[in-house]
Parts: structure tokens; C-alpha cells; sequence
């Protein structure tokens, strides 16, 4: 019995996975270019240092600090309680003359599925905004 009524739960499951994509933080780092941008009149490491602070005040988990090369990654877990598909996020820091460029770039953690999750690209950059504009 118990066989009888795994075998249509697994068979759905493995059929479901084939339209499901998952996104790790390699694929926001990888969009460098698509994301969200705004240049501020700051320093780069003051720049850095906020957003970092916005990151550890929000619901993401800041995962590397690549300072050399100026990305930030951070992750939003997935949560089915919350609704959450989970969100992968890039923050790339560079100096652009006598300005600091700032790309903020989000994948979802599930694919294409629609959840209730934040908008990190926006959410961060509105933060920025507030302290530097």
C-alpha cells in the first residue's frame, strides 16, 4: 500500500523537477550587465561599507566580500513558510571616473516560479539612495 501511494508522489516530483530551473549565486554573478544600476557621488569604500550594512539589516545572508575585484554576494534563503523562492544577489562596486558605480543583480533560487519575494536590485539601491542622494 505504502508503495502504491509513494509511486504517483515521486513520479510527479521527478516530472515537476524538469520544469523547475534552480539558480545558484554563480548565475548573478554571471549577470554582471542586466542588472539594476546607479552611479553615487561617494567613495567606493564608502559605498562598500553601507551596503554591506544594508545586507546584514535585511533578510539576506551575506555570503563573500570579493573586495579586489568589487562584488558582493548574498542570498536570500528559500522559505516555503514565507512563501519565499529565494534570491541570489550580486552587488558590483566599481569606480567610474570621479564616481562609484553600483550594479545590483537578483535571480530567484527556483526558477521562474512567482513567490511573494523582495526585489533586492530595487531594495538595495533605494537604500543607497537614501544615504547618498
Amino acid at each position: 500500500m505504502l508503495r502504491t501511494t509513494l509511486l504517483p508522489i515521486i513520479l510527479v516530483c521527478t516530472l515537476l523537477q524538469g520544469c523547475i530551473s534552480f539558480n545558484g549565486l554563480a548565475d548573478a554573478r554571471e549577470g554582471q550587465g542586466t542588472g539594476q544600476i546607479k552611479e553615487y557621488t561617494a567613495s567606493e569604500q564608502d559605498i562598500w561599507i553601507y551596503t554591506l550594512s544594508v545586507i546584514k539589516q535585511s533578510d539576506l545572508k551575506l555570503v563573500a566580500e570579493d573586495v579586489p575585484n568589487g562584488v558582493i554576494l548574498a542570498q536570500q534563503p528559500i522559505s516555503p513558510l514565507s512563501l519565499t523562492a529565494g534570491q541570489n544577489v550580486a552587488v558590483f562596486v566599481t569606480k567610474q571616473r570621479d564616481r562609484t558605480r553600483v550594479e545590483v543583480v537578483s535571480r530567484k533560487a527556483i526558477g521562474e516560479i512567482e513567490f511573494v519575494s523582495r526585489n533586492w536590485e530595487t531594495f538595495i539601491l533605494e537604500k543607497l539612495n537614501e544615504r547618498f542622494i
